[in-house]
């Protein structure tokens, strides 16, 4: 007697499919589109099974446009995406071989109710099809992109047309889409303004000839990246902010101040040399034009701010006015400046670096051989770094070499300059106070007790009379000298008088902290007046405990399996605790001392490699972040789900603390009042 064949599991068979699929293996996809036609000839329903597995979308992010037109005809939900926050389905065609068939599948997704408009992020179909070519945007648009999509997509396409003047009928499309060039985005910024800082004078000639207000201003804080422009060892994108009230105008000045900054720092050749300098060309015929055009200079808000940016415009407005600037473009350069999270050092040295213009003139011009200012206006410290990296690489410099007076700034500063042998240093004094010196192997120079200071002391020796501007203390965020990397010295248990340590016996704690009645673990302690951004006022100190080196459950921020104690310098004079009983014989993380070293130059790329503390946290996932500028009218903030972190201190992996069980390439991510880790 035959036997009955065994039925078939669609959802079994379904995702065996589904991995070929994700294989990526385009001689399978006939296969594939066989085997799925008799699944779904068999079972109908099946159609629903394959919305679950998101089958529709990753078919459409691996292009198999077979698979993609199979499923749609028998019904396959195009409003499902590979993940909750993955590309929707049309965004994921865009760029797959044969537009005109892509094209179609698209009209076929928006007429099942698509939305041509849904962003994955900061990305929009609409920007991918910009990037990709002219007969997708124009469906695009044509299927209900709206003039908001159109115009972001605009700083997509205005770059990629100045690299090929042949995609300017893209811009041509798109700027043809909106109602009006002047009409300001989400994003503050208008079409005029995009194409201007993007753009060359022939594509923005057009926009200047449909405004009807050449000098209307950005309505909101905005950014800009600027290529071609990192500093000396790369790994950063300049960013230029602008606040409210800027024109176009001030925009493309802005940027240009960059690109003439870097070319103080490498000259004609260097890092993208032929890029920067033909953008440079590009940026200065732009300005040239808005400037014909009478377009005005706007006259921004910059909000509340330190006492030392007032205190730095007042010194540098009377530097200008000694010799004979233009104190209007240093008052457009200091608005441009960053401020958020931004100490005095690097607000000055920004300003001194864009406003060559109207400070390498007379006595600052004469005197760049011998005035540290002058050698900072003219860009010279940054050709010595370039020059620096060279020779050296990063290495940072032996301590040994250089006087005994030198060696804590040597350490734990940032060399942001130098002639010769000679290396300008900026470091951490206190809270908000950077001091300025030069460290050479025969002699150690402090320049100056803080920034306001150096300032001072260097325009008198270039005649400018300064005794009548006030100026106080640096108030301020730290001096912004960047991360530190942090390094585990197991081979030196941490001395009884140490604060950064790991493992072992903490210092100044009040009471051992317990978790579920038994004895937390002590992970690591670190001197937060060594933080190069953060030191709460009155803390010195903090320190991090877990329940479990091996099998905490510290997944989410404010979980009960780690805590964090900030401890002020009389919490220190307690010295060591000692050891818990219940954890005598217990395996605990082992005591070790901890080196800092300058992270001055790594990427994010490259600092991600490493356990560091300061500046941000690096690819945290999800939306924690620094939640210092709360409003203080969310409904939830008693519930500590709801909370976002405040202050960012340190991110560390298990290359840092072996003994910690972080998972799969984890990270443990530490703010001042939580701490937990990821999995990446």
């Amino acid at each position: 007697m035959a036997r009955t064949p065994k039925p078939v599991d669609p959802t079994k068979a379904l995702r065996k499919l589904l991995k070929l699929v994700r294989d990526g293996d385009a001689s399978e996809e006939a296969g594939v589109v066989a085997e799925l036609t008799a699944v779904l000839d068999a079972s109908p329903a099946a159609i629903t099974t394959l919305d679950g597995l998101r089958f529709l979308p990753h078919a459409a992010q691996m292009r198999r446009l077979d698979v993609v037109e199979l499923l749609l005809a028998r019904g396959a939900d195009p409003r499902v995406k590979a993940s909750d926050d993955g590309y929707p389905c049309i965004a994921a065609l865009i760029g797959a071989p044969d537009s005109a068939r892509v094209i179609a599948l698209i009209e076929r997704m928006v007429a099942r109710g698509a939305d041509p408009n849904e962003r994955s992020g900061r990305t929009s179909a609409l920007e991918q099809a910009a990037d990709v070519g002219l007969a997708e945007t124009d469906a695009l648009l044509r299927l209900g992109a709206s003039e908001a999509a159109a115009l972001a997509a605009l700083h997509i396409a205005v770059p990629a047309a100045v690299r090929d003047p042949e995609r300017a009928a893209i811009v041509e499309r798109l700027l043809a889409h909106l109602a009006s060039v002047d009409a300001p985005g989400e994003e503050g910024l208008s079409a005029l303004h995009i194409v201007a800082v993007h753009g060359t004078p022939e594509l923005l000639a057009p926009v200047l000839a449909r405004s009807g207000d050449l000098g209307h201003e950005v309505t909101a804080a905005s950014e800009f990246n600027v290529g071609a422009c990192s500093p000396p060892g790369g790994g950063l994108v300049p960013q230029v902010r602008f606040a409210p009230g800027c024109t176009a105008r001030d925009l493309v000045a802005a940027v240009l101040e960059v690109h003439e900054a870097a070319i103080a720092w490498y000259g004609a050749a260097g890092y993208e040399g032929p890029q920067r300098l033909e953008r440079h060309a590009q940026l200065t015929a732009v300005l040239a034009l808005l400037s014909a055009r009478g377009v005005p200079h706007g006259a921004p808000e910059r909000g509340e701010l330190p006492p030392f940016v007032a205190e730095v415009d007042a010194l540098l407005a009377r530097l200008a006015a000694h010799v004979g600037g233009d104190p209007e473009a240093l008052r457009r350069t200091a608005a441009a400046a960053p401020i958020e999270d931004t100490g005095p050092w690097s607000y000055s040295s920004v300003i001194l670096e864009r406003a060559r213009t109207s400070l390498l003139r007379g006595a600052v011009a004469a005197h760049t051989g011998d005035s540290w200012l002058a050698h900072i206006v003219a860009g010279d410290h940054r050709r010595f770094l370039v020059a620096r990296h060279e020779q050296h690489g990063w290495k940072p410099p032996q301590a040994e070499n250089y006087p005994e007076a030198a060696r804590r700034p040597l350490a734990n500063g940032v060399v942001v300059g130098g002639r010769g042998e000679a290396l300008l240093l900026v470091w951490r004094h206190a809270e908000g106070i950077g001091r300025i010196g030069v460290a050479a192997p025969d002699s150690f120079v402090a320049l100056g007790d803080d920034i306001l200071d150096f300032l001072r002391r260097e325009l008198r020796t270039l005649g400018v009379a300064v005794d009548d501007i006030a100026t106080g203390p640096v108030q301020g965020p730290g001096a912004g000298f960047g991360p530190q990397v942090l390094r585990a010295d197991r081979e030196t248990p941490p001395r009884p008088e140490q604060i950064d340590r790991i493992g072992g016996l903490p210092r100044g704690i009040r009471e051992w902290p317990e978790f579920d009645g038994k004895p937390m673990h002590h992970v690591l302690t670190l001197d937060l007046r060594e933080h190069p951004y953060h030191c709460p006022p009155g803390v010195r100190a903090l320190a991090l405990f877990v329940s479990s080196p091996m099998e905490h459950e510290a997944y989410t921020p404010y979980n009960d399996h780690t805590r964090v104690l900030l401890l002020t310098d009389a919490d220190l004079e307690r010295g060591e605790h000692p050891l818990p009983v219940a954890l005598a014989g217990v395996e605990t993380v082992a005591p070790a001392s901890v080196r800092r070293e300058n992270a001055a130059g790594m990427g994010e790329r490259e600092l991600y490699k490493h356990s560091f503390v300061g500046g941000d946290p690096i690819w945290l996932q999800g939306d924690e972040g620094d939640g210092d500028e709360g409003d203080g009218d969310d409904e939830d903030e008693d519930d500590d789900g709801a909370r976002p972190p405040h202050s960012f201190v340190l991110q560390f992996d298990e290359s840092f603390i072996s003994e910690l069980n972080l998972g799969d390439m984890g990270i443990m991510y530490v703010f001042t009042d939580t701490a937990w880790f990821q999995c990446h």
